[in-house]
């Protein structure tokens, strides 16, 4: 049985084993380009995750979760806005492959456990946060084969 926290997990996983991600976070807007004293500065670029709705039914479960993909731009500048745009852009669709197309453990397995929403929709930023910087975010959604299961809940006897 797969939960948020193993969902965010696997997305932390997929950030490790991408030769171009260099940072990963999970919060809210916010706090996207903040980290505790002891963590050190954003390196990017830079993965960062933010939880949406969870949909339950009988039969299915549904995690959705904000991704964004970002990268320093030259400040004041436009000239590297396009190169950063399009490294993004890859990385972004590279996650979201990972999930629909995963099938070996030496893959990570995603496509085994998860089934991912498609088409995702990509959307470029620019000049945003404090670190000026350009990217991609899109809202993934996960299907798991989970529904709602009373038999696992930890209630005492109601008697």
């Amino acid at each position: 049985m797969k939960t948020l926290r193993g969902f965010v997990k696997d997305l932390e996983k997929i950030y490790q084993n991408h030769e171009q991600l260099n940072d990963f976070g999970f919060g809210y807007i916010e706090d996207v380009t903040i980290k505790h004293v002891q963590e050190g500065a954003v390196q990017y670029p830079y993965m960062f995750v933010i939880p949406s709705d969870t949909t339950v039914d009988e039969r299915e479960l549904k995690y959705s979760m904000t991704i964004i993909v970002m990268d320093r731009q030259v400040q004041g500048t436009d000239e590297n806005m396009l190169d950063v745009l399009s490294d993004t852009n890859q990385i972004l669709q590279d996650v979201i492959a990972q999930f629909k197309y995963s099938n070996t453990a030496a893959e990570g397995d995603y496509s085994e456990v998860y089934d991912i929403d498609l088409p995702v929709t990509l959307q470029p930023f620019s000049d945003r946060f404090d670190d000026y910087v350009s990217g991609y975010f899109a809202t993934i959604t996960i299907t798991l084969g989970q529904g709602l299961d009373r038999c696992i809940a930890p209630f005492d006897n109601f008697n």
